[in-house]
């Protein structure tokens, strides 16, 4: 359909709009697991529904955005994926933290 106008500039014509953004988050060596979620929705449902779906802690895991940023629990996981500037069909990495309490 020719018609669909351009995603990039409705962007900001939807800010008002609860948009729906699909996000992979991928571990290593396995195919990423794809979400739809709102663009409000809290990184925790993310993070939750990833833990949930491979049957592991997500809180053992390190999340990092499109851009290698960490998303860390005690900090990011209350935010939106608006806040968190993660948008629609954007790779979240998630690694297996090393156990050893650093940051």
């Amino acid at each position: 359909n020719m018609a669909e106008p351009d995603v990039k500039d409705e962007k900001n014509v939807q800010k008002g709009l609860t948009k729906t953004i699909e996000v992979s988050v991928k571990t290593p060596g396995e195919e990423p697991i794809k979400f739809r979620v709102k663009a409000t929705s809290k990184f925790e449902k993310v993070a939750n529904a990833f833990g949930k779906q491979l049957g592991v802690d997500p809180s053992k895991f390190k999340f990092l955005d499109a851009e290698g940023q960490r998303i860390a629990k005690q900090t990011g996981w209350s935010k939106t994926m608006e806040e968190l500037g993660i948008e629609n069909e954007d790779t979240i990495d998630a690694m297996l933290e090393q156990t050893g309490g650093r940051e």
